[in-house]
């Protein structure tokens, strides 16, 4: 269950990347595309390799991706992430 809710989150955000990229402040588009890109990253590697390290990795990439401003992170996202969060087991 939880590898088919990252997986939908996973292809949510590689979907989502193009617009992060073009929508980010422009006083901060590195950090905004950088945090997108590391989200995306852990996720995948956590969906080959459930270990503690992928898991906490994981959710220290939503825990900063969760502290950017980029527009792409609507009120409906935010909450997904942080469901998704929640229900990791290094939470």
């Amino acid at each position: 269950m939880k590898k088919v809710f990252l997986f939908g989150a996973l292809a949510l955000f590689a979907a989502g990347t193009i617009f992060t990229v073009i929508s980010c402040d422009e006083d901060n588009p590195i950090n905004c595309t950088q945090k997108a890109a590391e989200y995306t990253e852990a996720a995948a590697n956590y969906l080959e390799d459930d270990s503690d390290a992928n898991c906490n990795t994981l959710k220290n990439a939503i825990e900063d991706y969760l502290d950017t401003d980029c527009p792409l992170l609507t009120d409906a996202l935010r909450t997904s992430l942080q469901v998704e969060l929640e229900a990791l087991p290094c939470y």
